[in-house]
């Protein structure tokens, strides 16, 4: 009996061992039908050369129960990854997405990168984050973002970080934040910084916010100046007390503005001092 007379009740069938013993020739001519009909046992038994004789469409065919039962070993090619659909990319456990190349994340349509489950976005190795498009980057999801760790901020080029929408940095955890280096800090656009909830200032510590640059400071809401703890005001460089704006700086808390100290006191310019209100 040929492989292609093989009913899908038959296919399901298949033994652990008749699945191993079938050969790349002849598991490459199954119909989609019957790669669909595959039990969970029977997709486990696929050996990665197995899998890598499959063709797109049969790829394809398989469902979103069958393919967390893959084996470890196993790794998609590029070809066979940009042929799955949005629900077979968000049906990969985390063995599955540790075996997707670099080359195939860069590869791989917004779409499917949206499909992909927080905790899969986040494990995603340094290779692989690094791999990551700024066309991905801004399509990820609120939940993505939010699921993004200290870590995962940490293996972020200047580009990269710099693709985060507007939305998406306010999504981010108060330690996704603080996990931005000096260099990634610098690359933000005033867009970027102006998008951190109060909340998110407020978690930073004094080396983060030593990474401001002045004109970062200057683009801060009132809300995000007033969020600035003491410890961080008495942090600031001259140079970053002397981007604060009239409106800033009638923001502060009394609170705030007793903790400069007097070499940041001294670094107001007139305009600034001026501004100060008789309650401050």
């Amino acid at each position: 009996m040929s492989v292609s007379s093989l009913s899908a009740a038959q296919i399901a069938a298949l033994s652990v061992t008749a699945v191993q013993s079938l050969s790349t020739t002849t598991i490459s001519s199954f119909a989609a039908t019957q790669i669909a009909a595959l039990s969970a046992s029977g997709v486990g038994a696929l050996s990665n050369t197995q899998v890598a004789a499959l063709s797109t469409t049969q790829v394809k065919a398989f469902t979103t129960t069958q393919i967390p039962n893959f084996s470890s070993d196993v790794t998609f090619s590029t070809g066979q990854l940009l042929a799955l659909n949005e629900g077979q990319i968000g049906a990969f456990n985390g063995t599955l997405v540790a075996n997707i190349s670099a080359t195939a994340v860069a590869a791989f349509a917004s779409t499917q990168i949206q499909a992909f489950s927080a905790a899969n976005i986040s494990a995603l190795d340094e290779s692989q984050a690094a791999a990551l498009t700024a066309t991905q980057i801004s399509a990820l999801t609120t939940g993505q973002v939010a699921g993004l760790s200290a870590t995962d901020i940490g293996e972020l080029n200047v580009t990269q970080a710099r693709a985060f929408t507007a939305t998406q940095m306010a999504r981010l955890t108060d330690d996704a934040v603080a996990a931005f280096d000096a260099t990634q800090f610098a690359a933000l656009t005033t867009t970027q910084v102006k998008a951190l909830t109060a909340t998110q200032i407020a978690s930073l510590d004094a080396a983060d916010i030593a990474e401001f640059a002045a004109t970062q400071i200057a683009t801060l809401s009132t809300t995000q100046v007033r969020a600035i703890t003491a410890t961080n005001m008495a942090a600031l460089t001259e140079t970053q007390v002397g981007a604060f704006t009239s409106a800033q700086l009638q923001a502060l808390t009394n609170t705030n503005l007793a903790a400069l100290v007097d070499t940041q006191i001294a670094a107001l310019s007139s305009s600034q001092a001026a501004s100060l209100t008789a309650s401050q």
